[in-house]
C-alpha cells in the first residue's frame, strides 16, 4: 500500500516507473494511470533480443551485462565463475561483435547466432591459450535451452515491444516463474536492462522498483551488476529500489549489503516492533542512529488518531535527515491500490454494470461508499456484492 503511494506520486510529479512484481500488487494502479501492465505467461513469454545493438552502442557496459546474463544461463544463481571462464564469455562477445561488424557474420544479431558463434569459437580460444579445466559440454549443454528449438527459445530472441520506451508506467507481473531457478533471474535481468536503455534516452526522471524479484539476482555472480546498475543510475537522473516484507532479508546477506544497502541513500521501514529486542544488528547494517532508532519505536504507537481517517505511518530516512510519516490516503487511492479480492470484485461490478472507464468505476464506488456511512471498505466490499448490482446509494443526509 505505502509503494503504491511512493510511486503513484513519483508518477505524478513526472517521473517514469518501471516495476518487477511478484503479485499482482500494482495492478489497480497500472490500469488507473494507463500505464503498460505485461504479465508473464507461458503463451506470452516476457521476450527480448539483448544481443540487438547497433556498433555505438557496443562498449564496456553493454558486453558486461552480456557477460553476466551468460554466466547466469551457465553457472545458474549459485554458480562459482572463475577468472578463466569470465575473461573466455567477455572475448567470446567481443569477437561476436567484431566478426558481425566487419562482415564475417551474416545472420542478424540474436541469441541464437551468438551460440552458434560460440560453439564453434570457444573450443579454438581454449586451444589456442592451451585453458584447462572448462567444460564446454556443460556450457552448450546450458545455453541451448534459449537457443532455436530449446524451451525457452524466444526469450532472448524476440524483439521486446519498442513502445515500452514511450510508456511512463510500466509493471512486469512475474509471478507465474518465481519458482523457475533458470528463468526467474534471466527475465529479471531483461527488465533491468529495459530500464537501462530507458534510462540513458529519456531526459526525465526514472525509477526502478523491484519488489521480491531482486532476491533473484542478489547473488555473488551478480553482486557487481547490481553496484554498477545502482552507480550507473545515478548518472542519467534515476533511482533504483528493492522492496521487501522481510528484514531479515536485507540483513542476512553480504551481498546485499555490500551491492544495495551501501548505495542506497533513502531508506523506508513500516513497523518494527517486533524486532525491537534484536534490533542493533539492523541498526548497525542500515546505519541508524540512536535518534532514528527513538523515531523508528514511535510507528503507529502515538496517540495522533483524534479527527484523522485511518493511516499507518512510516519511518523515512533522506541522507541524514529521517522522520516518521503517516501514510494517509483518499477512499479513491485506497480503491485503486487494494489487493483485496472481495474489494477488486467489488469493484469490477461496478465498472461491468456501468460499461466506464477504470476511474470513473472507482469514483462512482466510493461515492457511494461515502453515502452508506460504512468506514470498513471490506463491509462495504461484500454489502455491494451481495446485493450483485451497483448501490447507486443516495446521500448519508438524505437517508437519515
Amino acid at each position: 500500500f505505502h509503494m503504491n503511494s511512493v510511486v503513484r506520486q513519483l508518477h505524478e510529479q513526472g517521473t517514469d516507473v518501471v516495476m518487477v512484481d511478484t503479485g499482482n500488487s500494482y495492478e489497480g494502479l497500472c490500469e488507473y494511470l494507463g500505464g503498460k501492465y505485461i504479465s508473464y505467461s507461458e503463451e506470452k513469454p516476457i521476450t527480448m533480443n539483448p544481443f540487438k545493438i547497433t556498433k555505438e552502442e557496443i562498449n564496456i557496459e553493454k558486453i558486461n551485462f552480456l557477460k553476466n546474463l551468460i554466466l547466469q544461463i551457465w553457472k545458474g544463481s549459485d554458480g562459482v565463475v572463475t577468472k578463466t571462464e569470465d575473461r573466455l564469455i567477455g572475448q567470446t562477445i567481443e569477437e561476436y561483435y567484431r566478426s558481425y561488424f566487419t562482415g564475417k557474420i551474416d545472420a542478424p544479431l540474436s541469441f541464437n547466432s551468438f551460440f552458434d558463434f560460440a560453439v564453434a569459437r570457444i573450443p579454438e580460444i581454449i586451444k589456442e591459450n592451451e585453458l584447462k579445466g572448462i567444460d564446454t559440454a556443460d556450457l552448450n549443454y546450458q545455453l541451448r535451452d534459449f537457443y532455436r528449438g530449446g524451451s525457452h527459445e524466444t526469450t532472448l530472441n524476440e524483439n521486446m515491444d519498442s513502445t515500452l520506451f514511450d510508456e511512463t508506467f510500466i509493471v512486469f507481473e512475474i509471478d507465474a516463474i518465481k519458482d523457475d531457478a533458470t528463468l526467474f533471474p534471466i527475465v529479471t535481468l531483461i527488465i533491468m536492462d529495459v530500464f537501462l536503455q530507458k534510462m540513458r534516452l529519456k531526459k526525465n526522471r526514472k525509477v526502478l522498483v523491484i519488489e521480491e524479484a531482486w532476491k533473484a539476482i542478489a547473488t555473488p555472480l551478480m553482486a557487481e551488476y547490481i553496484k554498477y546498475l545502482y552507480k550507473t543510475a545515478r548518472k542519467f537522473w534515476a533511482s533504483v529500489g528493492v522492496v521487501t516484507q522481510e528484514i531479515q532479508d536485507i540483513i542476512g546477506s553480504e551481498i546485499v549489503k555490500e551491492a544495495i544497502i551501501n548505495n542506497s541513500d533513502v531508506v523506508m521501514l513500516l513497523d518494527q516492533s517486533k524486532f525491537r529486542e534484536r534490533f542493533d544488528n539492523i541498526k548497525a547494517i542500515l546505519g541508524l542512529t540512536d535518534v532514528d532508532c527513538k523515531k523508528i519505536f514511535t510507528i503507529n504507537r502515538l496517540d495522533n488518531k483524534d479527527g484523522r481517517s485511518f493511516f499507518r505511518e512510516v519511518f523515512i530516512r533522506r541522507g541524514s535527515t529521517s522522520s516518521v510519516y503517516g501514510v494517509e490516503e483518499s477512499h479513491e487511492c485506497y480503491m485503486t491500490y487494494t489487493t483485496e479480492r472481495a474489494e477488486k470484485d467489488a469493484l469490477k461490478l461496478y465498472k461491468a454494470e456501468l460499461g466506464c472507464s477504470h476511474q470513473e468505476a472507482i469514483e462512482r464506488y466510493c461515492k457511494d461508499w461515502d453515502n452508506s456511512g460504512i468506514g470498513a471498505p471490506l463491509e462495504f466490499a461484500r454489502r455491494v456484492q451481495k446485493a450483485g448490482h451497483v448501490l447507486n446509494l443516495p446521500t448519508i443526509n438524505d437517508t437519515k
